[in-house]
């Protein structure tokens, strides 16, 4: 039976799919039995840092687990990005740190997301310890930022287990700050594709594991 252990920051982001199956509660992590011969061990960790060290590093103690998915939404940068695309991290980066990812992982998602036809792409996400709604903070070559997903990763790497970063854009950055704010028509634009970017982590779901 493989175990994956999979890291989520907020509650709204697990998928409707996992719905579909039985599940068992072990404190404060939820076991989905997907088939006879995997099972996914859901971990909603709370916004931030700190929260996504701490429950990345009581899953590993608990589970053994082949990998960890870190998955959620994120702003991205490039420009011809669309609300709904996936990004895979091949590098994770919070300040001057950054984290070499499972090559075999990551291609292996491009590689089962590129022939569901899924608008997908490698790169970089960089993480901050608050919400960024422009790239007037982030590196050129970063393909998308969020707050949780590399201190997944370096917990993860202490317990000699590789990470999978999954991200589904929900908001396109902006060149700039935004005069007022936040705007309310920021707000908006961003909880609506909060929405769609949610159908995007359902699909991968649903691809990338066979659910």
């Amino acid at each position: 039976m493989k175990n994956i252990g999979v890291i989520i920051s907020i509650k709204s982001e697990v998928p409707r799919i996992f719905k579909k199956y039985k599940f068992s509660d072990f404190e404060n992590y939820q076991v989905y039995t997907i088939n006879k011969d995997m099972k996914l061990i859901l971990c909603v960790s709370g916004v931030g840092r700190f929260n996504a060290r701490e429950k990345t590093e009581n899953l590993l103690k608990n589970f053994n687990v082949e990998y960890i998915l870190s998955i959620g939404t994120s702003g991205a940068q490039y420009e011809n990005a669309k609300i709904g695309d996936i990004v895979i991290a091949n590098k994770a980066k919070y300040n001057d740190e950054t984290i070499h990812l499972d090559k075999n992982l990551y291609k292996l998602a491009k590689s089962i997301l590129s022939s569901k036809k899924t608008r997908c792409y490698l790169g970089i996400i960089q993480n901050f310890d608050t919400f960024i709604y422009s790239k007037h903070h982030i590196d050129k070559d970063i393909a998308a930022v969020d707050m949780e997903s590399f201190h997944a990763a370096k917990t993860a790497l202490k317990f000699g287990k590789p990470t999978l970063i999954v991200r589904s854009v929900s908001d396109i950055l902006s060149k700039s700050d935004p005069k007022f704010f936040p705007k309310l028509s920021l707000q908006y634009k961003i909880i609506k594709g909060f929405q769609k970017s949610r159908i995007s982590i359902n699909n991968f779901f649903k691809d990338f594991y066979q659910m």
